[in-house]
Parts: structure tokens; C-alpha cells; sequence
């Protein structure tokens, strides 16, 4: 053994020693190879790599493609990716799954279009029942993250579609079969809902969409984005657990986001909504900051064509209310001496300072709903409201307790910047508190059924439903102690001059123990504190 394996050592190091004079070499007469060029510095320099337009399997996709005639607008909100234009970077830890369903739409044809969407509808639960198995597999039969697989499933025949995705199909059969106008003839050319080419994409685990235009990140455990081929839009966007989105204006996170849009047969914008829904199962709400105000809520939904939102389920919002027109914003001037904080005093002794609700942060919550309406400047908030205003110092300044709560902004004057700096904009025109109102302060507590802020007369009106009734004024002198107004019908307070004006004879009384309180579950009427005697 040891013998034959030096004979293949010797063989293979003669082998070695004849390997350079194997190589090729150049015949008598002919010359020798040229030299290889030098290597030139631009070749070492990097080159800028070009981002694909599209998907390799959109390269082939028909030259003569309908576009939208009119622009998404240019005012639009930039709360979420725009996935419709600029490059777009998505990327996913799981998986990618794709399909594209066709189905043909006829205006006069209502039993064809019906088996078309059925038939759409039968592959799209197909496609997504597979998705929800391969999330299945992949978690071992749970979820491994927080709303990792899961989908808003459709109820009736197609279980493992999101609604969403089972309106918007709706939609375009609705649009193709919907006239064009009264007494007008069906123009010309395709529209908009017919030959419903569709692309719906799926990315699973720790999935993030990035425009580097915008600026605009969206994150979440599992996305779906469903364009209309042949409109090139994007028409959908969902995303699913843990969802996280970011932009220059705006950031939120939620549980399940749902973004929708929607264009008429000539290119003008039908639908612009998100929504932000919160876990529900966890009792954890969503959350949404824009500039210094906080929102949060189990459901924020903003239409941004119609410059709406509606925020549902125990809302809670910290906002920052605009400056009045001509009021120098805080901290315009480092140099002038802070203001001291108002104190009880300064509003005359008798009522809070009702003024300071128009600017400076205030926080605003309530057990249902919260909705505004940037076209008229109107926010509405009910039931059971609270509107709390603290002072510099951090401590609670005041608080305004009623049933229902109004506010009306005033807009900008003609040629002056708008004044937002957050979710509402222009300056506080009306406050108005709606049913069982009450208002603390430290030393005060004024119950009526209706307390109104006029900002353009600078008053502040409390009434009561019943003549009869009366507005009652508690003001603490010490421990238990003090004395209450008591004031028919109604009493209007001026903020300027400190004047009151009464709806009837008013008189005073002094009272002893803690002041009344008509927001208990079974109070219909506050009942005042035992008397000690009429103040002359």
C-alpha cells in the first residue's frame, strides 16, 4: 500500500512539472498575443442600478393601456403609501402569493354579470384559503405573532375573502351596470368596470411597503394590495396585525388597516378612505398622531376626498387648539417674558376663565363617537363628554362635563396662512356643551343644561331646558364652604368687561359640604347643598 501510494505522488509531481510547458505557445512566424489593456479607472467606478418599473410578469402587458384622464388630486391627505406611482419597495419574511382574476362585465346583461362576480369570487376564496393554510403550516397550527394570518373574512358563500376585497368587486359590477346619466346616450369606448382585470398580491411576515419619494413606510404581519390592470390603480390595501404606518405629517399603528379607493369612468376621484381599527379582543386601541395632537380609539376612519374622519369606540384625542386670527403663536418671541397662569381671579372670582378653551392643549373624550367635518369646520362629540383643560403647571385647570359637545372653527381670513397645526383647522368659533353641563375648576362648579362659548362675541351663555330652573354657581371659600348664585332661566357671561347678564332676579345664598353633581348615572336634577342663610 505504501508503495503504490508513492508511485501516484511521484506521477502526480511529474505531472506538476510538466504543466507550463503544456501550455499553448505561438508558432514560429506569428505573433505574439497581444497583452491585455489596461484596466481604466471608470471601469472601477460604481454603477447606478435602474429600478424595475414593474413585475417581471407586467413586462408583457398590452401596449394600448386605458389611464386615468384626471390626476389623483394634488391636495390630497399623504397619510398612507400611495403604491399607484413612484418606485415602491416592498419586501416580506414569508411569502408572496399572486392571482389575477378576469371577469367580463355587460351593462345590459344583470344574470351574466352576476355569474361573472360569483365565478371571480369562487377563485378569489380558492387563492386565499390557500394563503391561510400555508399560515397555518407555518405557525404549526397558531399564530405566531399577534394577527399573523388572520383576515376579515366575508360572511356567506366566500369565507376566506376580505370583505373589503368582496365590496370592491361588488363596486365595479354596480358601476357597469349603473347608467351614465339621465337621458343621456352610453358613450363611447370601454368603461371603467368592464373586462375587470384584476392583481391581487399577498405579502406574509413582517411585511413592509416603503415609497422613497413620500417618505412613507407601512408595516404589518400580512398586506394584500389589489390593483385594476387595466386602469393601472391601485384600488385596495389591506394589512393585518400589528400594523404600523409612518409619514412626514402623520404616523399609526392599529391592528387592521384598510385603505380604498375608487375613480369614475372618467378619472375623477369616487372614493379616497383608510381606516384604523384597534384589537378589539385585547381592548387595545389605535392610535393616530398628526403634528402635537393624539388620537386614539377602536376605529379612526377618514374620508380624505370629503376631508372627514370619524373616530368610534371610546375616542380619546389630546389636540392642540389653533391660535386665534392675529394671536402671536407660543414661543414666536424667546425674548418676552413668559406669561404667569391665569388664576380664578383673573376671570373675576365668580366663573372660570372660559377663554382659555381656545388655545393651548386640551383633551377631549367621550364613551361612543367623535366625528368632524373639515368642509363646514364642525366637530361633534357624544355621549357622556369630557373636555379638560390643564394648566401650565401640568394640574387640571378645567373641566366641562355634558352629554353632547359641539365646536365650530372659524376659517383663515382671505390671504392670512391657514392655522392648523394638527387634526383641526382654523381658530375656535363656538363651544357648545348640550345637556346636564357642569364645569370645575379648583374653586368653582356651575351646573346648567346648556353652556355656549361664543368666541366672536366673547360670551358664554348657560341656560336651562325649563324657565322655572335655575343655573347654579358654586363658589369654595374654605373647607366645605362657600357660597352658590343662583340665577332663573339663563345667565350670560362677558368675557371682556366681567359683566353678567341675568334671565331673572337673581340671589345668593351661602352653603356648606361638597357642591352638587349632575352627571351621576341617576341624576336627572342636582339637588344643592342645605342653605345657611340668603346673602344680602
Amino acid at each position: 500500500m505504501k508503495n503504490r501510494l508513492s508511485f501516484v505522488i511521484c506521477h502526480l509531481s511529474f505531472a506538476i512539472c510538466l504543466w507550463p510547458f503544456c501550455l499553448p505557445a505561438s508558432r514560429a512566424g506569428e505573433p505574439a498575443a497581444a497583452a491585455a489593456p489596461p484596466v481604466k479607472e471608470e471601469e472601477l467606478q460604481r454603477k447606478e442600478r435602474a429600478l424595475a418599473q414593474s413585475f417581471p410578469w407586467l413586462l408583457s402587458t398590452p401596449a394600448q393601456k386605458a389611464a386615468p384622464k384626471a390626476a389623483k388630486p394634488a391636495d390630497a391627505d399623504s397619510s398612507l403609501p400611495d403604491v399607484t406611482a413612484g418606485d415602491i419597495l416592498m419586501r416580506a419574511a414569508g411569502g408572496l402569493f399572486r392571482v389575477a382574476p378576469k371577469a367580463t362585465l355587460k351593462p345590459d346583461s344583470v344574470s351574466e354579470n352576476e355569474k361573472a362576480i360569483r365565478d371571480l369570487l369562487k377563485s378569489l376564496d380558492q387563492h386565499f384559503s390557500q394563503i391561510n393554510s400555508a399560515l397555518a403550516a407555518d405557525a404549526g397550527g397558531q399564530a405566531a405573532r399577534s394577527g399573523a394570518g388572520k383576515a376579515v373574512e366575508a360572511p356567506g358563500n366566500y369565507p376566506n375573502v376580505p370583505i373589503a376585497l368582496v365590496e370592491l368587486v361588488k363596486e365595479h359590477r354596480r358601476m357597469c351596470e349603473a347608467p351614465r346619466g339621465v337621458g343621456a346616450p352610453p358613450a363611447g369606448g370601454p368603461r371603467l368596470s368592464e373586462n375587470l382585470e384584476l392583481e391581487v398580491l399577498t405579502f406574509t411576515k413582517d411585511v413592509e411597503i416603503e415609497q422613497a419619494q413620500g417618505q412613507m413606510v407601512l408595516r404589518g404581519q400580512k398586506i394584500t394590495v389589489v390593483r385594476d390592470l387595466k386602469m393601472g390603480l391601485t384600488e385596495l390595501l389591506e394589512a393585518t396585525g400589528s400594523v404600523e404606518l409612518a409619514t412626514p405629517e402623520r404616523k399609526g399603528k392599529g391592528e387592521r388597516l384598510v385603505y380604498r379607493t375608487q375613480y369614475g369612468p372618467d378619472g375623477q376621484v369616487l372614493k379616497d378612505e383608510y381606516t384604523i381599527r384597534g384589537d378589539e379582543a385585547n381592548g387595545a386601541k389605535a392610535t393616530l398622531w398628526e403634528g402635537d395632537d393624539i388620537i386614539e380609539a377602536m376605529e379612526v376612519f377618514s374620508d380624505r376626498r370629503l376631508d372627514t374622519f370619524r373616530v368610534r369606540g371610546q375616542p380619546v384625542a389630546n389636540v392642540k387648539m389653533p391660535e386665534p386670527p392675529g394671536a402671536q403663536p407660543q414661543g414666536a418671541n424667546p425674548k418676552a417674558p413668559a406669561a404667569p397662569p391665569k388664576t380664578q381671579a383673573s376671570a373675576g372670582g365668580l366663573l372660570p376663565d372660559f377663554g382659555s378653551m381656545t388655545s393651548g392643549k386640551i383633551r377631549i373624550r367621550a364613551e361612543r363617537e367623535m366625528s368632524y367635518e373639515g368642509a363646514i369646520g364642525r366637530v361633534r362629540v357624544t355621549p357622556n363628554v369630557v373636555i379638560q383643560k390643564d394648566a401650565p403647571n401640568g394640574s387640571v385647570f378645567m373641566i366641562m362635563n355634558s352629554d353632547e359637545a359641539l365646536l365650530t372653527f372659524l376659517p383663515a381670513p382671505a390671504g392670512e396662512p391657514e392655522a392648523q397645526s394638527g387634526v383641526f383647522a382654523g381658530s375656535l368659533k363656538t363651544l357648545e356643551c348640550l345637556g346636564r353641563v357642569e364645569i370645575k375648576t379648583e374653586t368653582q362648579t356651575v351646573l346648567c343644561d346648556r353652556g355656549v362659548l361664543d368666541m366672536q362675541n366673547n360670551t358664554f351663555l348657560m341656560e336651562m331646558k325649563n324657565p322655572k330652573d335655575e343655573v347654579q354657581i358654586y363658589m369654595l371659600e374654605g373647607q366645605d364652604v362657600g357660597k352658590v348664585l343662583l340665577v332663573p332661566r339663563s345667565l350670560k357671561y362677558f368675557l371682556d368687561t366681567k359683566e353678567l347678564q341675568a334671565g331673572g332676579a337673581q340671589h345668593m345664598k351661602r352653603f356648606t359640604g361638597t357642591p352638587p353633581t349632575n352627571r351621576g348615572p341617576a341624576a336627572e336634577k342636582p339637588t344643592a347643598p342645605k342653605p345657611k342663610g340668603t346673602i344680602p
